[in-house]
Parts: structure tokens; sequence; C-alpha cells
């Protein structure tokens, strides 16, 4: 193989290859980068076995070939060399050169076939979403998404599509992210069918989706993605980028009913006044003692301010926040990272929160006129106050 690369074209689609590298396996093949040439240009992939990405980079192919290089090495030797141009030889023995200008790099290939099986990335299951509204959407759910939770289904977002819908959610048991949009939603099925999907995708995965994702929204021609959906994989389509990844076959659980309920007593405050005194409060509630982060506050309503404090063994502190009150007088705690992750999720300048007891989750979701983009519900699940 012998091929001659433009040095800014390749660093730059080397760059997003880079997330779905796996660092911590012992099959040598899926620590590097897939090359194949077609005459045209170089297609080249990384597999972790869960995650991969796929682009195209323009290239002068002079002999075809099909190898394995080490991402690491690889991406380092590129950006550190100087030239233009970056010439890349591989032998018939797998000994790779890559040149530019007066400097040279050798180091091993391997044989494209010990390359891992990947999905076909195809499927007639298929349909397009806005970027923009389709990363809002990640923004407001993905801090809810657990990180190895025994149960499986909880380590992803739940993805509901429907022709005029997009709908995620996120849960790890303590907080839950209900975020949907009316959409147009362009149905790509080949089959003719319906697009009524709903699938779990990792978090992982959606940490690097959204790195490639567009922020229009406004705009009428602001980009969409094309989706395809497999039985096992779901694929996203960008115009020289392809990312795609296993789903997560579990049954997702009922997220209605956990939001369910009759609350009896509602708060509306300022988002942002309630989030300053919250980081605030971290100064107290994020003290490491004996080892140990005393991470929650407590919030008192029943007033026309709600009161925060919190207590650890080298201070206090004590905050309040103007509200608009309608309930009994009641006190709850709460793990206060938890509470300000969920209101920086939040879009909505002021918020309403929904409760009926100290031992039961509280809703907040934008207050009445709020006019916000995506329909948005969060909950947080209370914890037990000791002095």
């Amino acid at each position: 193989m012998r091929i001659i690369f433009n040095r800014s074209a390749v660093i730059a689609a080397v760059t997003p290859l880079m997330c779905a590298v796996s660092t911590k396996n012992t099959l040598p093949a899926i620590e590097g980068i897939l090359m194949r040439t077609d005459g045209e240009g170089v297609e080249m992939t990384t597999f972790d076995l869960e995650k991969g990405v796929r682009v195209r980079c323009s290239a002068e192919v002079l002999e075809e070939g099909y190898v394995i290089l080490n991402a690491q090495k690889f991406y380092a030797i590129i950006r550190a060399m100087g030239g233009e141009e970056i010439e890349v030889i591989v032998d018939q023995s797998l000994s790779a050169t890559i040149l530019s200008g007066a400097s040279s790099y050798q180091m091993q290939a391997m044989r494209g076939e010990d390359f891992p099986g990947m999905p076909l990335l195809m499927s007639e299951r298929g349909f397009t979403l806005p970027q923009g509204v389709l990363r809002a959407l990640i923004n407001q759910t993905a801090f809810a998404v657990a990180n190895n939770d025994q149960r499986a289904a909880l380590n992803g977002a739940f993805f509901r599509v429907t022709p005029n819908e997009l709908l995620l959610v996120g849960c790890d048991s303590f907080r839950l992210a209900r975020c949907s949009a009316e959409i147009a939603v362009e149905n790509r099925c080949a089959d003719g069918r319906a697009v009524d999907f709903s699938f779990i995708v990792p978090g992982k995965t959606l940490a690097e989706l959204i790195r490639f994702l567009d922020d229009k929204v406004d705009d009428e021609d602001a980009p969409r993605v094309l989706c395809y959906l497999t039985r096992k994989h779901i694929i996203f389509a960008f115009p020289t980028l392809t990312l795609f990844s296993r789903i997560i076959d579990s049954e997702y659980l009922d997220f209605e009913r956990v939001i369910s309920g009759s609350d009896t007593c509602h708060a509306t405050v300022s988002r942002t006044a309630l989030l300053g005194a919250l980081e605030r409060a971290t100064l107290v509630t994020e003290e490491r003692v004996v080892g140990q982060v005393r991470s929650w506050v407590k919030l008192s309503f029943g007033g026309p301010k709600v009161e925060i404090s919190s207590i650890s063994s080298t201070g206090r502190i004590y905050d309040e926040v103007d509200t608009a009150y309608a309930g009994t007088n009641l006190e709850i705690g709460f793990n206060n990272r938890y509470l300000i992750d969920t209101l920086r999720a939040c879009t909505a300048d002021r918020v309403t929160l929904s409760l009926s007891s100290p031992l039961m989750r509280m809703i907040i979701a934008p207050a009445d006129g709020e006019e916000t983009m995506t329909e948005q519900l969060f909950m947080v699940v209370p914890v037990r106050m000791r002095d």
C-alpha cells in the first residue's frame, strides 16, 4: 500500500476516529485504524467492539492496500510531522513507513483481515432527525444516564421516535430526565413501514455522538442526521462520517409510572437564583470529611422564600431564594450535585418544584408560561438527612 495524504486532511479525518479506539483490550487489532483504499481515497475505521467510527479521507492512492495501523502511534506521528504531505507505505512484510519532508517513522502494521467483524452499516429501517434538536435533547438527558449500573437498561438513554416526535429519557435511579420535541421525522424505511421505534443508546455513545452534531435549530436548512436501526445496532450517518453503536437489548423502566403522582406542594422559583444558591452550598456539601463527601443540602419550603442550608464538620451555609409557594411547610434533603446537574440541564428561566412529602421524589419542570424549545421534565429522589 502506498498513499499520499494532505497533512491537515488526514489529521481532521483521524481525530474523530480516536473515540472508538480500544485501550483496554487484549486484541491488538481493535487498538488500530483499519485502512482500505478504493482508488478514490481511503476509508478508515475504528471499532472497540461496542461502538465504531468510519470516515473517508481524500488521498492520492499510488498502490492499493488493506491494513491496520496502531491508532495512538499513527495519530501522534501525523500530528508531530511538519510537512504539507504525509506518505504512508506498507510493504509485503507489513512494515509501515510514514514520510513527511525529511522526517520518517517506521512501525509494524497488521493485516486488514485481522480486524473484527463489523455490523452492516445499512438497514431497511431508517429515518432522519434534525441535528440541533437531537443535540439539545441529549444535553438535557445524558447527565441522568447511569454508569455501570447492574441494570443494563439504565446505562443508556431511551429513545422513542415517531413521525412527529422525538423522546429521550435518562435515569440512574436517583434522578430522571424526560425530554421531547415535536419534529418532522423523515421516513427512510425501505420496506414502507411507519416510523415508530424504541431503543436504548449507551451513554458512552451519546457522549461521542454529541461531538458530531450541529447545534443549529432555527434555520430551515438546519442539517439532519440519517439514522439506521438494525436488530443490534444504531447507525448515525453524516456526510463524511458514520458513527455506529450497539444498542442495549433490555426493557427500559416504566418511567411514566415513576414520575406520576399527586403533588400537593408547588414552588415556583428563578432557576438561575436557585442554581446560584446551590453552587454556593457546594463549599460545604462537597467538603471531604474522613474520606467521604457530605453532599446533601436541605430545602425548607413554607413561605415567600425557599431556605437552602447544609452543615459539615467544619462549617455551615444558609441561603434564601424568593419563591411563589403553595402548600404545607416542608423540609426535604437532596444530593446537592444531583440538583445542580438537573437545574443546569433545564433551559427555562423559571421552574416549578412539585413535591408531596420529605420522602417522595421532587419534580422539576418549566413554570407555566415559560417557552422552551423542548418539553422538559426532571425528577430527583430525596435523601434521608442526618445531623
